[in-house]
Parts: structure tokens; C-alpha cells; sequence
């Protein structure tokens, strides 16, 4: 069977710049918007997802900018109470501690064990 799902939201950051030293200039408060949508499909026990996503930051002391992401899952089900996968990710202009805009490329392994009922 496969599932639509998707939504939007709207956030506010806060920061402050209070503990920072003199020449230290960092301002990230920001309005934020999000959509984002996918897919799941779960055939014989298997998990399939496809996700992708844009945010708009509208910062009140730095240029704005938009971020968008696109993510992948696969988890096979190898017993009755055992599941590996695999995630991929890519994002673009995303804001990171070194700098204020990057892209990231993203993979994850995954073993999950689930004993007992659930």
C-alpha cells in the first residue's frame, strides 16, 4: 500500500548575541517556512520512502534564503523482529557552524531490533 503525506509549518528562531566576543557578529533570528511531501510504500514488510522539502528563513539581520532537501529510506525486514536500512539524504543551502551556507550530502546504515510486542 502506498501513503501520501506531506504538510507546512511556520517557526520563529530566537538568538541572542550577548555571550559573544567583541568581534563576533551573529545574528540567525529568522522567520521560517516549511513544505515538504513524500511517499511511503511498505510491500511484504518492506519500508520505501521518498521525501523532499523546501524552507524559506527570513532573517532580520542577514540575507534570506531558501533551503531544500531531498531524502530516501529503504528497510528490508530480514526476521520478526529485525530490520536494517539504509537513509540517503542531499540538502542545499543549509546554515552550519562554519558557514552560513552549504550543501550536504548525508548517508546512514541502520540495524533496528524490535523484541517483545510493539
Amino acid at each position: 500500500a502506498q501513503e501520501l503525506y506531506g504538510g507546512a509549518s511556520a517557526s520563529a528562531i530566537y538568538t541572542s548575541s550577548d555571550d559573544l566576543l567583541d568581534d563576533e557578529v551573529i545574528d540567525s533570528s529568522a522567520l521560517v517556512g516549511r513544505v515538504f511531501g513524500g511517499a511511503r510504500w511498505n510491500p511484504d514488510g518492506n519500508t520505501s520512502r521518498v521525501q523532499a522539502s523546501s524552507s524559506y528563513y527570513n532573517y532580520f539581520d542577514r540575507k534570506n534564503r531558501w533551503s531544500n532537501a531531498l531524502e530516501a529510506e529503504q528497510q528490508l525486514r530480514i526476521g520478526r523482529t529485525t530490520r536494517v536500512g539504509i537513509e540517503v539524504s542531499g540538502a542545499t543551502n543549509i546554515s552550519t557552524l562554519e558557514a552560513r551556507s552549504a550543501d550536504q550530502l548525508a548517508a546512514a546504515a541502520r540495524l533496528v531490533l524490535e523484541p517483545g510486542d510493539h
